[in-house]
């Protein structure tokens, strides 16, 4: 997958929470359903597997990107599930699906933009059926969101998409488990270095905006002490 700012091949990092559960988009209740009664049915097939994130940062340009493990998959399976969205993908313009809710492994919980210790902002996904991207937004009415993401985070410049908003960076939190992170594919069983902490930011486009507020996740440069990406945001606080 190419970067979309300078065009460098990235590669591909797991989606997961301090707490070690990986990304995905939550199944709606017809698909469980569904896998109940199916004796074929294998958790760790590509069938169940392409339904989770992989991120791609560029370490130039300090984003990443972050798609699905198989979108042909996914929509062979689950593109019924996914509603029509009039968001369309930055990267191909192509008309996105969505929105959905995300979790992490091992806990029943949708995925947040951190706003304090114990209190997020609930988020929803939009996936593009072409090239797989996720993209990552407050509900469109959440007002009280955006209230706390502008009182609570200091600008950080205007919306490279809309050019209108400002943009407000925050973390990844998955209830339960943690900051979200990327980490290197584990291989052989043993788990992948972490490579960063997941920073997101959030734009504001007033309170009664029209649309909910896009997201990126930035990330910084390696550590030349360790080699390891620092999170583009604030520490952890618990």
């Amino acid at each position: 997958m190419p970067c979309r700012t300078c065009g460098a091949p990235l590669r591909g990092f797991e989606v997961i929470a301090d707490g070690g559960g990986a990304i995905h988009f939550t199944p709606t209740a017809a698909v469980l359903k569904k896998l109940e009664i199916d004796a074929t049915f294998d958790g760790t097939g590509p069938r169940w597997l392409c339904r989770y994130l992989d991120g791609y940062p560029c370490f130039d340009c300090e984003t990443v990107d972050l798609a699905v493990v198989d979108v042909r998959l996914l929509l062979e399976c689950e593109g019924k599930e996914f509603p029509q969205s009039d968001w369309t993908c930055p990267a191909c313009a192509c008309p996105c699906l969505g929105p959905r809710p995300l979790e992490s492994d091992g806990a029943a919980g949708r995925l947040l933009a951190f706003l304090k210790h114990k209190y997020g902002a609930p988020l929803d996904g939009r996936l593009c059926p072409s090239c797989g991207r996720v993209y990552l937004s407050l509900h469109p009415d959440d007002s009280v969101a955006r209230k706390e993401l502008a009182e609570r985070f200091p600008a950080s410049g205007p919306c490279p998409s809309c050019r209108r908003g400002r943009r407000r960076v925050t973390r990844l939190d998955a209830p339960y488990c943690g900051y979200v992170a990327l980490r290197e594919p584990s291989h052989d069983g043993k788990e992948g270095r972490r490579a960063s902490g997941g920073g997101v930011r959030f734009v504001r486009r007033g309170v009664h905006a029209p649309r909910a507020s896009g997201t990126s996740v930035s990330v910084r440069k390696p550590a030349r002490e360790s080699g390891m990406m620092g999170a583009s945001l604030q520490k952890r606080s618990r």
